[in-house]
């Protein structure tokens, strides 16, 4: 069996090393120390796979980004709130003065796009989020509750983490457990005919 293991861990899809990852209580830390412990346990060198994964976590969050337009979302205002924060501005502005007042054209030019991956990956969630304690942590809602503050992530979380659920034909779930017994999944000759 051991000669089969080198078969089987040569080549790892980076699916998995995504889903460890965008666990908040695991990360890149433990995708890392799974990676070399995997290695050294088969004999094989993963010191260039982790790297070559960390580049394609970062790939696949700019393809989502993309998709998603690139922005994060921000929630729409109603007229009283907008009326608000436009006589605010206006006050800054003239606490200020004009040019010093336009915080988006210095956000746009100094805005890294990457900055919501490395937010993720360098705050400990574990710390801030009671949640996360325990062995019985519901990833899916945890990013669901994270969709506003990190909305391409969430949406990259969800279709990583839900890609595991569907691997397993619901047939070959329940026949295994002969729930659906052999006469039940056959068609009958009268049904055939008609």
């Amino acid at each position: 069996m051991e000669e089969n293991f080198p078969k089987y861990f040569t080549s790892i899809p980076h699916l998995y090393y995504f889903a460890l990852i965008l666990d908040p209580r695991k990360k890149l830390e433990i995708a890392k120390v799974a990676m070399n412990s995997i290695g050294y346990a088969v004999g094989l060198d993963y010191s260039e796979a982790f790297q070559h994964v960390n580049d394609e976590l970062y790939r696949v969050f700019h393809l989502y980004r993309t998709k998603l337009g690139g922005t994060p979302r921000v929630p729409e205002q109603t007229s009283q709130k907008k009326a608000r924060k436009s006589s605010a501005v206006n006050l800054w502005k003239q606490y200020i003065g004009n040019d010093q007042a336009s915080p988006s054209s210095e956000n746009k030019s100094t805005w890294n796009p990457d900055s919501e991956l490395n937010h993720y990956l360098v705050t400990n969630h574990t710390k801030h989020d009671p949640t996360l304690g325990g062995d019985d942590v519901d990833l899916l809602g945890w990013w669901k509750e994270k969709e506003r503050t990190l909305p391409v992530l969430a949406h990259f979380a969800r279709d990583i983490l839900l890609v595991p659920a569907s691997f397993v034909s619901s047939e070959q779930a329940f026949s295994v457990t002969g729930i659906i017994r052999e006469k039940r999944t056959k068609v009958m000759p009268d049904s055939r005919d008609s």
